[in-house]
């Protein structure tokens, strides 16, 4: 069963080979998360929406809008799992974590902000140790709940100087994915002296680890971003490794084209990878991995004087410089030339002035307050300008270089409306790219 993004519900037959769509277009925003049940198919999308489906009957039972009831409105149910005693539990973020417990029989869905988790807004990898027992990640910190009260029982801290990217459940143990690095450790949630054991040295060894999975009672699978599956036998000790390479249509989300070196450059939505096209037969090849972290490319120019292609990626908001005469070959070739930082995600715009880049950005979710920067191509010096407009967001940036100044528009809200806005009038903003004021 797969749940989309426009609210449709479709199922595939592998015996057929063959989809079927049951239900369609009851939400909108993208899909978070889902799960399927004893007869129910559940599955949330943004902002705050949720429907329930029984799949025996075939008959769409309730549409949540929204699925939240608490204030702030929580937007994005990550996490669905059924529960010990048959409930459905969401795990929903931004701008607020809290729990939401679903009751199959009667549709009914309340929620639920635990003392531990006021004032976060994010929570991931929500999973039961027993019928009584709930894990997450909250804050690069394991938490263990008792169900369904959901009252702290331990914090778990992971090495000092670690990052917790995602957990899962096996045969009794947490497997975490640590970074820097991607290693994979595990940790007995009995143990009362947290004793973390690694397991597999870089695991995940392309940066980013979008899933981390239980399967068969034996193996601890990933799968990052950019299609890169990795599978970690308990039994053996060994590690399989295989890419994904993405296949059918996808939405170009930005593009360059330089008839300087006769081609176009372009990046697809949402899988961290660019292409290129020659302009004289139309020809065309994947370069592979263009940034860092999960996303995509989210804008591109061409720097004439260091004859690079210069893209701003989401999540990150990094600016990565590639070569087109040398081979791709990541991170080498394209390599990171500048990091905005400042809570920035989504990079919006960016313009070339012949010297230097400008690129506008919008903050993390949850977060008002986007920013715009100035990168050197030759050097990766940056300036960051955040809040000209305060808790706005700058967005299509226009360039006027004989009045030497910059153009953009800023909208009130936050990212994906992931947060409620302060303000009530967008600006137009003209800045001077000499006096930078």
């Amino acid at each position: 069963y797969l749940g989309c993004g426009n609210g449709s519900l479709a199922v595939y037959d592998p015996k057929a080979d063959r989809f079927e769509v049951l239900v369609s277009g009851k939400m909108q925003g993208i899909t978070w998360g889902g799960c399927v049940t004893g007869s129910l198919v559940i599955w949330s999308a943004s902002p705050s929406q949720a429907c329930v489906y029984n799949w025996r009957k075939r008959k769409l039972l309730k549409v949540f809008k929204p699925l939240d009831s608490a204030k702030p409105t929580a937007l994005y149910a990550h996490n669905v799992l059924e529960c010990p005693d048959g409930k459905i539990l969401l795990g929903v973020n931004v701008p607020q974590a809290r729990f939401i417990l679903l009751d199959p029989v009667t549709l009914k869905a309340e929620s639920h902000t635990p003392d531990v988790l006021k004032g976060q807004n994010l929570t991931r990898c929500l999973t039961f140790l027993d019928t009584g027992r709930l894990a997450l990640l909250c804050n690069n910190e394991i938490l263990v709940l008792r169900y369904p009260s959901f009252e702290l029982a331990r914090r778990i801290a992971p090495p000092e100087g670690r990052g917790v990217g995602r957990i899962c459940l096996l045969g009794g143990h947490i497997y975490a994915l640590l970074g820097p690095g991607g290693d994979l450790y595990r940790i007995n949630p009995g143990d009362a002296k947290s004793n973390w054991e690694l397991v597999s040295k870089r695991f995940i060894d392309d940066g980013f680890g979008g899933i981390l999975h239980a399967l068969s009672g034996r193996y601890v699978c990933a799968l990052t971003s950019t299609g890169r599956f990795m599978r970690y036998d308990t039994r053996s000790g060994k590690v399989f490794r295989r890419n994904l390479d993405s296949a059918g249509r996808m939405e170009t989300k930005a593009m360059c084209v330089v008839p300087q070196v006769g081609k176009a450059f372009g990046g697809p939505y949402i899988n961290q990878r660019f292409w290129e096209m020659d302009l004289a037969t139309g020809k065309g090849r994947d370069l592979g991995r263009a940034a860092p972290g999960g996303g995509q490319i989210c804008c591109m120019v061409w720097d004439k004087a260091t004859a690079r292609l210069l893209m701003g990626s989401y999540t990150t908001c990094t600016v990565t410089a590639f070569d087109p005469k040398a081979p791709a070959s990541w991170p080498d070739n394209p390599r990171v030339l500048a990091k905005v930082g400042h809570e920035q995600m989504r990079p919006r715009s960016m313009v070339h002035d012949g010297r230097f880049v400008w690129m506008t950005s919008s903050a993390k979710y949850g977060r008002l307050g986007g920013a715009l920067s100035r990168i050197n191509p030759r050097t990766g010096e940056i300036r960051v300008w955040r809040n000209i407009v305060p808790n706005q967001t700058p967005g299509r940036l226009v360039i006027n270089p004989a009045a030497r100044q910059i153009y953009f528009a800023t909208h009130i809200y936050a990212d994906q409306k992931s947060t409620p806005s302060t303000e009530r009038t967008a600006q137009l903003v003209a800045f001077n790219i000499d006096t930078l004021k």
